[in-house]
C-alpha cells in the first residue's frame, strides 16, 4: 500500500464518521424537537384547563362566567371575600400567541393557534366549558 491510497482511506474513514455523527446528532434533533413540541402543547392544554376552571370558578362565586377574561385576573368581592381567579396572567400561550377567550354567561371557551401559530388549523388547541354540562 502507498501512503496516497493509505491517506485516502483515512480521508474516506473521516468522512464516513463526519457523514454517520452528522446523521446522529440530526436525529437527536428531530427527537428533541419532537420531545420540546410535544411538552409544549401538554403546557398549552395545562393552561387553557387552568383558564377554564378560573371561569368556572368565577361562575360558581357570581352565577355566570366573566364576560370579560380581565376579570380573571382582578380581584373581586364574592360571597366569601376577596378572591382573584388566577395568580398570575396567562394571556400568551408557550409559542408567544394570545390565548383567545368565548365568554358568555352560560359558556366559556379558551383556545389556542398551537404550535403553527394560524387559527383554524389541524392543531388549534381548545377547551369548552358551559352551565349545560
Amino acid at each position: 500500500m502507498t501512503v496516497n491510497q493509505s491517506h485516502g482511506q483515512v480521508f474516506a474513514l473521516h468522512t464516513l464518521c463526519v457523514v454517520v455523527l452528522t446523521a446522529l446528532t440530526a436525529c437527536e434533533y428531530t427527537t428533541t424537537k419532537g420531545k420540546r413540541d410535544e411538552l409544549l402543547v401538554k403546557r398549552a392544554m395545562l393552561e387553557i384547563h387552568a383558564l377554564v376552571t378560573a371561569c368556572e370558578d368565577y361562575r360558581s362565586d357570581h352565577g355566570s362566567y366573566p364576560i370579560h377574561a380581565e376579570y380573571l385576573f382582578t380581584r373581586a368581592q364574592n360571597g366569601r371575600g376577596t378572591n382573584m381567579y388566577l395568580t398570575h396572567r396567562l394571556v400568551d400561550d408557550p409559542w408567544g400567541n394570545k390565548y383567545r377567550f368565548l365568554l358568555t354567561t352560560n359558556a366559556a371557551q379558551v383556545s389556542s393557534p398551537g404550535p403553527d401559530g394560524r387559527w383554524n388549523s389541524k392543531d388549534d388547541l381548545l377547551e369548552r366549558k358551559s352551565m349545560d354540562r
